[in-house]
């Protein structure tokens, strides 16, 4: 299940207009960021639009290209299954499986 949303995620970051021209890799190490943030913070307790918001115009603020992944990314994150999420090491876990999983599509 998450292998199949992974690649939905991953494929909607690819067709966002704003990334067309950035290389593979840089999209890819910037979105497992996003997720790796996402988790950590959903795994604290926060809910979807506070973390939105911090990776917006917060603390957390992304690069302005990848704004628009923000908020896909983090609606993927939530619905991970919550024993997934709360493991030991699940920001970083989820964040390397998501970054594999890009670094292998082909747009």
């Amino acid at each position: 299940m998450l292998r199949m949303m992974l690649s939905a995620v991953v494929a909607l970051g690819f067709s966002t207009p704003v990334l067309a021209n950035p290389d593979h890799s840089e999209i890819c190490v910037e979105t497992s960021r996003i997720v790796h943030i996402a988790v950590a913070q959903r795994a604290g307790g926060m809910k979807p639009d506070s973390i939105k918001r911090g990776m917006t115009e917060g603390r957390y603020k992304v690069s302005e290209q990848f704004l628009p992944t923000v908020g896909p990314v983090v609606d993927w994150v939530f619905t991970i299954e919550s024993g997934e999420v709360s493991a030991p090491d699940a920001a970083k876990t989820i964040a390397g499986r998501y970054r594999n999983g890009c670094m292998s599509f082909k747009p």
